[in-house]
């Protein structure tokens, strides 16, 4: 085995191993979909209850319903 897989110097020194540090998580915004339909586009309540919930990769869809007049609309959010 040759001194470069050994992790030794060309000196003959150990060589230190590195630990991997991971980056911390940045807060991410959340733009797009979930801006723009926090309310019902047909009588303007932000009163609704969630129907169904779906996680796609780094978003998270939820479908909901008006609670006043029953109308359907979809939120975006990105997941933490």
């Amino acid at each position: 085995m040759s001194r470069y897989k050994k992790g030794v110097k060309a000196d003959g020194t150990p060589m230190q191993a590195k630990t991997a540090q991971p980056e911390p998580q940045k807060a991410m915004a959340n733009y797009g979909a979930n801006e723009n339909r926090r309310v019902c586009h047909k009588c303007q309540s932000a009163a609704s209850r969630v129907t169904n919930t779906r996680n796609v990769g780094t978003m998270v869809i939820r479908y909901r319903t008006c609670c006043n007049c029953d109308a359907r609309r979809v939120t975006t959010e990105i997941k933490p």
